[in-house]
């Protein structure tokens, strides 16, 4: 596929923000407009609570991109097709609605600052910003000789302990900006060719920032690993009603298993003890880091304080989906009538897979890195979510001393008591606080401790 250089803005979009079931606010001057007779131009967001709560009590009806609500309308047309009034959910929580508006401002002039319009999605928005800042006029994707099979496995998520575990003491660790800077570090807009002699030239070839992927036959250790170092691909594409992204991913702690792997998490397996037998190796030659500018006007905008800087860095975490989004995936219209329906409709056919092989570097890289964190502190994790994990506190300073000579790594909270469901779904008291903060992924904030106390009622 081709990706073309954005040219100058045409028309200019102007942010604007739900304030009742009918109307909306714009931002840059205060005016008022029916959403029946918005101008052309305007685009209306609004928070995940306030269009969940208008939607549960019957008004209007969501589309849906699979499980996730994108956009609420007032009206009910029982179709995915945009209309201007419209409404885009911003599922980043805020602690206030005056914080929400004026985060939702400052990253559409942030955006302004570029010459690009704030998007239906943050990952339409972030593809619209590396499009406008491509150093080249078109940019060739998946070139050459690739690999098969030709679909992305995402990122890992992975939980140790059972569900209902109460863990007194805990640390949370991420990896700061990790998807900006790999996707800003990567050579990129040559073609891929086949090694000839399979993988003895990659670490050459790594330290030069080319993207590697192998196709290996890995033994794991016999006395077995507490976290498996690499995914085991399913033996068949995924659902393309679903997309182009693999779920249900496991990784293996013992026995031996044959992939498609980057160049990262082969490295890493064997710094784990692992076998590994390179089978057929392909570089992606040539190209450059046509990602740099991006990158920078991404980390240009995560320095804005409050919300918006929330919203540029979820920009800079969406982009590589936009690589792997499949048009054959179906959306839904959501409705509530006392209770919920569900209706299927076909999804707009925007564009094919626009390079799987980018979103296969980006995540393979970051579950590389990953794994090398777990590694470290190995019988202590609780659970990982792609970015980042949760350990025991031991007391021991051993971890503070790798993080500091970890600089990618931060420790993020610090909790004297840690409830877990899984790893998307727990609750914890930081260290010297009373009040317990829930991460309920998939669920908006206003329900987040309702579902939660459901679930850990079952479990705990």
């Amino acid at each position: 596929m081709i990706i073309a250089r954005a040219n100058k803005r045409r028309t200019v979009v102007r942010p604007a923000v739900l304030v009742s079931e009918a109307r909306a606010r714009a931002l840059d001057d205060g005016k008022l407009y029916d959403l029946d007779r918005l101008p052309d131009g305007l685009r209306v967001y609004a928070p995940w609570e306030q269009v969940d709560e208008l939607a549960r009590s019957g008004a209007g009806e969501l589309v849906s991109w699979g499980d996730e609500p994108i956009r609420w309308r007032h009206r009910r047309h029982g179709d995915s097709h945009r209309r201007k009034s419209d409404v885009i959910i911003v599922k980043q929580a805020v602690d206030a609605r005056r914080g929400f508006d004026a985060g939702v401002a400052a990253w559409a002039e942030w955006l302004d600052s570029y010459d690009v319009n704030p998007g239906w999605s943050l990952g339409g928005t972030s593809f619209a910003l590396m499009r406008r800042l491509l150093p080249q006029a078109e940019l060739v994707t998946t070139n050459g000789t690739l690999p098969p099979p030709r679909w992305t496995l995402g990122g890992r998520q992975q939980c140790w302990v059972p569900e209902g575990t109460v863990i007194r003491g805990a640390l949370q660790l991420d990896m700061q900006a990790a998807y900006t800077h790999v996707i800003g570090g990567m050579r990129y807009g040559g073609a891929w060719r086949a090694l000839e002699n399979g993988g003895a030239h990659f670490d050459r070839l790594a330290r030069a920032d080319y993207s590697l992927l192998a196709r290996a036959r890995v033994r794991l250790p016999r006395d077995g690993v507490v976290a498996g170092p690499l995914p085991q691909r399913p033996r068949r594409r995924p659902d393309p009603r679903i997309g182009s992204l693999a779920t249900a991913v496991s990784y293996p702690t013992e026995g031996a298993l044959t992939g498609l792997w980057t160049y990262d998490e082969l490295t890493q397996a064997e710094a784990a003890g692992c076998g590994v037998r390179v089978l057929e190796a392909y570089v992606h030659a040539g190209g450059d880091y046509v990602f740099a500018d991006w990158h920078d006007a991404i980390m240009d905008g995560r320095t804005m304080p409050g919300f918006g800087g929330a919203l540029a860095k979820a920009t800079g975490n969406a982009l590589w989906g936009q690589f792997v989004i499949d048009d054959r995936k179906r959306l839904n219209v959501q409705r509530w009538n006392g209770e919920h329906k569900s209706l299927q409709v076909q999804g707009s056919r925007g564009h094919q897979k626009r390079a799987w092989d980018v979103g296969e570097h980006v995540c393979g890289t970051i579950r590389a890195r990953l794994f090398g964190a777990l590694r470290v502190f190995d019988d202590t994790v609780i659970c990982c979510h792609t970015d980042g994990f949760w350990v025991r506190d031991t007391g021991s300073s051993w971890g503070s001393n790798w993080m500091r000579a970890n600089s990618d790594w931060r420790l993020k909270t610090d909790v004297d008591e840690l409830e877990v469901i899984d790893q998307s779904k727990y609750r914890y008291r930081e260290h010297g606080k009373r009040k317990k903060k829930i991460v309920c992924s998939g669920v908006p904030s206003n329900r987040a401790e309702q579902v939660f106390q459901e679930v850990w009622a079952k479990v705990a």
